[in-house]
Formats: C-alpha cells, structure tokens, sequence
C-alpha cells in the first residue's frame, strides 16, 4: 500500500508541473479520497468477517497464474446451520470448466482440497487431492487447512482447529497442477460445476483467508490459527482478513497485494473467529490433571478443569479493548482481553478460566462467547464449566467506595422525603441498608443516620449520613410598633423569646438574639435557619415641636397686663426648662417644666440672658429686656 501512495504522490508531482493550481488542488483532492477509501479498519482481535448467502455471493480476487507446490490454504469459517453440499473457501483457478488451479472446499460431511491438471473436466481423471470425513461443523466458528507440500496426495494434510484430521486421496490424475490460465481469477465462496452448468456458493461467514506458497507444519498450523498475521510472513502470497468496516473491496494484506472485489450482496459483520494479537496453545491427548497458561505482564489468564478431553486448547490475546462494548463501562475495564477455544473436533469441552493480575484474581470480569456478541455479562472470577469457548475481560480491581454526602437538614412538610445514592451501578456492586433495602439509592422521609454496605468481588465499603426533618422556616414576627416621642427610653428589641437554632443578623451586622435600642433611629433584624428567614423593621423618631414666637421684652407692672410674662407657645407648657440668667452669669430664675407664668419676679429691669430647652424642642438661647 505505501508504495502505491508513493506512486500516486509522483503522479501528483507531474501534475502540478504541468497543471493549474486549481486542477492539481482537485487530482490531491480525489487522490486522498482513494488512499482513504480502506481507512476504516476494524483492527482489534478478530474485528470483522463477511457473510455470504449460499445462492450468488462471493469475492473475486487477483490472478493466480503460475501457483504450484507447496501450498498452504487455511480459513476461518462459519457454516450456517442450513448449509448443504460442497461450501467453497477459497479457488484459485475458477472460469473455465477444465480443471485447473485448486479448490479448497467444506460440507457438513468432508473437507476437501484438490487440484486439476489442465487437461479435462467432469471426471476425477483430470484431477487429485485429498478428502476427509467431518462432522459437528455446522453453527459454530472452526478453524480449517489444507497443505499440500507436493503433487502426492499421500503427502498432503487436512486440519480442523489445527487437529489433522487424515482422510483419503481423491481423484485419479497423476499430472501436476495447471495454473497457467491468464484469464481465471482466484475467489472466495465461489466455485464453478465441473460442467459448467452448476456452481456452488458457501453459506455462512469467513474470515482470515491465507494462502501461503509453501507448506506449513502441523506446529506452525497450531501456533498461527488464532493469531493475526503482519502480512510480510515468509511465502504469504494471499491474505484476506475483511476487517473494512465498509465498501466492497476486500484489501490483500500479504506483499501480493491481490485485492478483492464483491460480487452479490455480501454483507459485513463483526467475527467471531477465534484471533488475537498473541496466542499459547497446547495440544494433548490426556488433560487430566493438565493446565494452560497465558501471561503478559501482570495479566495471566489460568485454563483448568478441562473436561470432554479435547484435542487442543488455544488462549488468545487482544492487546486493545474490544470494538464491541455493550454491558461494559469502559472507565472501569482494562485492556488486554483474552479469549479461550478449545481446539476441538467435537462440541462438548467444558473448562474453568481464572484471571489474574499482579498475582492476585482480578476482582470481576465480563464475559462473552466471542466477538460477534456486542455485549458483555458480568461474571465472578473463575468462570467455571465453560463450553467450548469464551472471552474475558477483567475490571479495574479497584475496591468499592461509597460517599452518601454531607448530613442533611431538610424542611419539615407533611410531605417531605429526599432521596439517598451511593452513586453506584446496580449490576456491579450489591448493597445493604439499614433500612433493608437493597437498591443502589433509596428514599427516605423520617429523621434519623441511614448507612449502606456496598460489596463487590474486591471487598466492601460502608458508609452514613444523617437526616434531620424537624426543622422548619422561620415564623413570622414584630419587634413592636414604629413610634415617635420627645424621649427615648432604652428598649430591648427581642423577635423570640424561645429560640429554635435560628440565626440572627442585625442592622449593624450583630448576631445576637436581641438587641438594645438606646437611641433614637431605624432597626431591623433577619432571623434565618437552612430552611428561610423572616424580617421586620421598627422605627423610633424624635418629635422636635417648634418654639413659634418667643418674647425677647416683658414689662410687669405696667398696668395693662399685656406683657407681664414671659409667654411661649401653649402647646409647650410643662414640656421645657427655662432659665434667667443676670449680666454676670448668675442664674436668676429656672422652672423645670414651665407654665407661661414668670413675670421676671423681684429681678430689676434690665437685660437678662435666657435659655430654653427640653426633649421636645431644639434648645433657644436669647436675651430678654424688663422694664418697669
């Protein structure tokens, strides 16, 4: 692919020589649209497959002039239940109807491979290979192979989840292969009748189709089956893992470079082939009492108690997340995940798997069966009795913590209550309240310390808080009538006599429950609890009544009783203080609450100094004249 896009970047480089900006702006622009054009790739474990319909669907691959021993065909598939008759994987050498090239075929009965000398059709003379009987194929993601290191049917081997399942030589040409055919092209899922008038399509899903120009052993089946490939791999000369997530276009991932084309309505969808980014396998006649370890780093995942002896066990590794993580909070899940299959030509395997990190079995883990499953189940750690195969992924392992907040103090009403959370997922984690209850939060409408135990395979946690509903708003109140007066006497404005944990601000910013009005002026104060407040505001004004006329002369004994004494306003009488004080400061005459009634007694005539003063007047200095 790079040397490709290296080409493409050359041609551009003419182009722009040669051309306006504006025509080399759109060749970049269409160019970039074809290097993108397989950027979606589903990478991670077995990622994705295709899924033909048995009736016209398949893929056209490249040409495959010249192939011959030694060769290594080997696939993932999927036989749909209802499949019938021969499923072709992969043809090489499939438009003519004279035999030619190989043909790697499976029924619910056989696998076959075999190949065709060129030289007729429609009889086993003009063809050989090999043929085994299978059974327990159909409905389940199996892995198969057929090398053929030489012309000889009696060297080539048929395998089935990496077991060589032997069979027996077909056809009758002794001639080498034919493969020289410059117009057949190579397919997947199709194959051409051996007289032209029948072909057959494969029903079901496949996925990892790999061809290799040399013939790979039994160990070398067994160590790479699970195992994604690079694609530079000694004498890979074909490899299809479908893992586009879109188009119509299958990417040869091998140095071949023999892309392939869909034909029909083939349909993509996540695989469950059985591969990782790593593998361990063990194969064995007798798993009494034997095991299998995976380990990296920290994580290692332990097989044991496997039962129904299969023929091999395989541990497979996903180094990312998986692609498909429903039931799964990624925050609390980590990567790798590994996934267990027993490499088996029967169905009825079962084995436990435990999941251990740093030493110690990972707190919880998700399970599925594959990666054609989106969601994962929680499971306890191991998993025992597994059939035939699963995938595990662990959490965290982080403890479980619980804080139901800060205590609360709520308003009393008739229909008060408040809801307490652990803030906690109800599939991870169980949980116990004093309450007896035994959800994730409750509702609670009485005072009191509610506490919660939350449990989960890592440990438990505890944690409580307090309720309080007997408090409620502040009442309404009065700290007295506004007044108005000439004299102020203290007051203590109190709003409560019984306090009730309220808090108090004054107008001068105090907190005291009350306070000592010693003045005259405007005091408020707010009462608040966590519930609301209440206010009120009192006003005491000072009355300043207006002296009006003042006499500044009288003149006792004059006979006519018109100013005989000193005389202020009526409405004043009794409310002030008037002093008479002579030339030399000495105070001649005071009258605490004065009546209108001086008339300058034994005093001479003459001038006086005089002042009048009391709580409802300003004060009034002045002078005043007797005459006689």
């Amino acid at each position: 692919m790079f040397s490709q896009q290296y080409k493409s970047f050359l041609n551009l480089l003419h182009i722009f020589r040669e051309h306006s900006m504006i025509k080399f702006l759109l060749s970049f622009f269409l160019l970039f649209l074809g290097l993108n054009a397989y950027s979606q790739i589903d990478y991670i474990g077995s990622g994705r497959c295709i899924t033909l319909d048995g009736i016209n669907d398949y893929v056209q691959v490249g040409n495959y002039k010249n192939i011959n021993f030694p060769l290594t065909i080997s696939a993932w598939i999927y036989l749909d239940p209802s499949a019938i008759g021969a499923n072709p994987i992969l043809v090489s050498n499939d438009d003519n109807v004279t035999y030619h090239g190989f043909w790697f075929v499976i029924s619910p009965t056989a696998l076959e491979c075999e190949f065709g000398d060129g030289t007729g059709g429609n009889n086993a003379a003009y063809r050989q290979g090999k043929i085994a009987s299978v059974s327990n194929v159909l409905g389940r993601w199996i892995h198969v192979c057929a090398v053929m290191p030489s012309i000889s049917p009696s060297d080539m081997a048929l395998y089935i989840n990496g077991v060589n399942i032997g069979g027996n030589a077909s056809g009758g040409s002794g001639l080498p292969m034919a493969s020289s055919n410059t117009n057949d092209k190579g397919k997947i899922g199709y194959l051409l009748s051996n007289n032209g008038n029948v072909t057959y399509h494969f029903k079901g899903s496949i996925d990892e189709v790999r061809l290799y120009n040399r013939a790979l052993s039994q160990t070398e089946v067994q160590q790479t089956m699970c195992k994604k490939l690079v694609g530079n791999e000694t004498g890979l000369v074909g490899y299809w893992n479908f893992n586009e997530t879109s188009g119509t276009t299958a990417i040869d991932n091998s140095s071949a470079k023999q892309n392939g084309t869909f034909v029909g309505n083939v349909q993509r969808g996540f695989s469950g082939a059985a591969i990782g980014d790593d593998s361990k396998n063990q194969y064995t006649s007798n798993w009494a009492g034997n095991t299998l370890s995976f380990q990296d780093g920290n994580d290692k995942i332990n097989v044991s108690n496997i039962q129904g002896n299969p023929e091999g066990i395989q541990i497979y590794e996903v180094k990312n997340l998986p692609s498909q993580t429903g039931g799964l909070d990624t925050s609390q899940v980590s990567r790798p995940y590994f996934g267990i299959y027993t490499a088996s030509l029967d169905v009825d395997n079962t084995f436990n798997a435990t999941y251990t990190y740093q030493g110690t079995n990972s707190c919880n883990m998700f399970t599925r069966s594959d990666n054609s499953i989106a969601a994962w189940t929680s499971s306890a750690n191991p998993v025992t009795n597994v059939l035939q195969r699963t995938e595990l992924i662990k959490t965290n392992g982080v403890s479980p913590k619980v804080d139901l907040g800060a205590n609360q103090t709520l308003c009393a009403t008739t229909t008060a209550s408040t809801a307490i959370s652990t803030g906690l997922d109800n599939n991870q984690f169980s949980f116990h309240w004093n309450t007896g209850q035994t959800t994730s939060s409750i509702t609670v409408n009485q005072s009191g310390e509610y506490w919660v135990e939350v449990t989960n395979a890592c440990g438990s946690a505890k944690d409580s808080v307090k309720i309080l509903f007997d408090e409620a708003p502040p009442p309404t109140f009065s700290l007295g009538e506004s007044n108005v007066s000439c004299k102020f006497d203290t007051v203590l404005l109190r709003p409560f006599l019984n306090l009730s944990n309220y808090q108090f601000v004054w107008q001068d910013n105090s907190t005291n429950s009350f306070f000592k009005a010693t003045t005259f002026g405007k005091y408020w104060v707010t009462v608040k609890n966590s519930c609301g407040e209440s206010s009120d505001t009192i006003a005491f004004l000072e009355m300043k009544k207006p002296l009006g006329l003042v006499p500044n002369v009288i003149t006792p004994n004059d006979g006519n009783n018109l100013n005989q004494f000193f005389k202020i306003d009526n409405s004043l009488t009794g409310d002030v203080t008037f002093r008479v004080i002579n030339r030399w400061g000495r105070e001649v005459y005071k009258s605490s609450a004065y009546n209108n009634d001086w008339d300058g007694g034994d005093l001479d005539s003459g001038i006086y100094y005089f002042v009048i003063s009391g709580d409802c007047v300003e004060e009034y200095k002045s002078w005043l004249s007797i005459i006689r």
